[in-house]
């Protein structure tokens, strides 16, 4: 299951920012700025996935499956596009699904 998100990491990972010790300080800055967002895009992309790839998930069971602090997969859930909170709880949290999953799901013909 892991071997989905070490796939996706490196296919989304980018090389860090960089500023010379020369560069002013403005430069710095941004390139930390930069390799948080690009930390947050990680984030973002493996939270994804999971909740894709486990056909709906707690925050919970996506923190155990990325390996991802709780917290910071719930400060992520609602940030995403394409993703939403179902009704469904398990273990006293929402689960949240993928709009594609959802999309794609057959629904039952009425007779």
């Amino acid at each position: 299951m892991n071997i989905v998100l070490t796939e996706l990491y490196e296919l989304n990972r980018a090389k860090p920012a960089r500023a010379r010790k020369r560069d002013s300080s403005t430069s710095h800055d941004a390139a930390k700025r930069a390799e948080a967002d690009t930390a947050t895009a990680w984030q973002r992309t493996s939270i994804k996935a999971a909740v894709s790839f486990l056909d709906g998930a707690t925050a919970r069971e996506i923190a155990s499956f990325t390996r991802m602090d709780y917290i910071t997969v719930q400060r992520r859930l609602s940030e995403i596009p394409g993703l939403y909170k179902t009704d469904d709880e398990r273990g006293g949290c929402k689960v949240w699904r993928s709009i594609e999953a959802a999309i794609s799901t057959p629904t039952a013909k009425s007779a």
